[in-house]
């Protein structure tokens, strides 16, 4: 395979991945304007706020994504890629870790807590954040056996009697290790800001379980885009090896690692698109009475 059908299969994938984003911002926008109505104005602001956010990191992240992916490819077809999907998947989070900071904040003379402390395990759907840290684990699965196998750290080599032949890139250690660190600094700022989700204040005169439902839906949110662009990110780095292995006579083991890398990007897209659930369910919209097991009530100083 060559150079420019790798070309080819990343430029389709990335223009696949932000027509994704826009389908599923404007699904997001949809489901949200179809939702049953708030149990309060601090409520409705809160889901405000919330849809807010999440169109402006995707927003953020498709605007990263098309503008540096093309200059990123004339300068190099690996690393600069790796980069521009690392730089965009931390917009993205850091949009939502800021939207978090600047949650609607309880106003009033009364104002309500939850009393039970909220962990990113408490507020995070448990497979998309399993999700998230298996593209991590299988970056780590790459750039090792890159490492182990490349002859420089960017190309592999491979020697038949009186033939040499080297191709690049390839995932050693100059191009895998530097988008092994990106996607793990994505990975742990997604989890920041699920740290963020599960503390921020409770929304006023809202059942708690409305509040636990908004959060496991803003996590969702925050976490859809983080795993999207680290899984693509290893879907280039298998795509790299793929295109390498087979130009040096690997052709069984290269045309599966391409075929894995297109099924691992597609994976992602999948993932981005699966709708998230939110405080949709009449039992979620009760207002909350004077008192409850788990929220406390203080009257504050004006």
């Amino acid at each position: 395979m060559s150079l420019a059908t790798l070309e080819i299969v990343i430029l389709l994938l990335l223009p696949l991945a932000a027509i994704t984003a826009l389908v599923t911002l404007v699904v997001a926008i949809a489901l949200g304007v179809s939702r049953p109505p708030a149990p309060s104005a601090a409520a409705q602001a809160a889901l405000r706020h919330g849809r807010l956010i999440t169109a402006l990191a995707w927003i953020v992240l498709v605007l990263a994504v098309a503008f540096g992916t093309v200059p990123a490819m004339r300068l190099s077809p690996s690393g600069p890629v790796s980069a521009v999907l690392a730089v965009a998947g931390l917009l993205y989070v850091g949009v939502h870790a800021l939207g978090e900071q600047n949650f609607p904040r309880p106003q009033g003379s009364i104002r309500r807590a939850s009393l039970m402390p909220r962990s990113a395990a408490d507020v995070a759907p448990r497979w998309l954040r399993t999700a998230t840290w298996t593209w991590l684990a299988l970056a780590v699965v790459v750039a090792v056996a890159g490492a182990l196998t490349s002859s420089d750290g960017h190309s592999i080599t491979r020697v038949t009697g009186d033939l040499t032949r080297t191709a690049s890139p390839y995932p050693g250690l100059t191009y895998a290790v530097p988008a092994l660190v990106a996607i793990a600094v994505v990975v742990l700022a997604a989890e920041g800001a699920l740290r963020l989700v599960g503390q921020r204040p409770a929304v006023m005169d809202a059942d708690p379980a409305w509040d636990l439902a908004l959060r496991r839906l803003s996590a969702h949110r925050a976490l859809r885009g983080g795993q999207l662009v680290c899984g693509l990110t290893v879907a280039v780095l298998v795509l790299h090896a793929g295109t390498a292995l087979h130009a040096v006579g690997h052709e069984g083991i290269g045309g599966a690692l391409v075929a894995l890398a297109v099924l691992l990007g597609l994976a992602s897209l999948v993932i981005t698109v699966i709708p998230a659930a939110g405080p949709s369910s009449q039992a979620d919209v009760t207002p909350l009475p004077g008192a409850a097991a788990d929220v406390s009530a203080a009257r504050l100083v004006p």
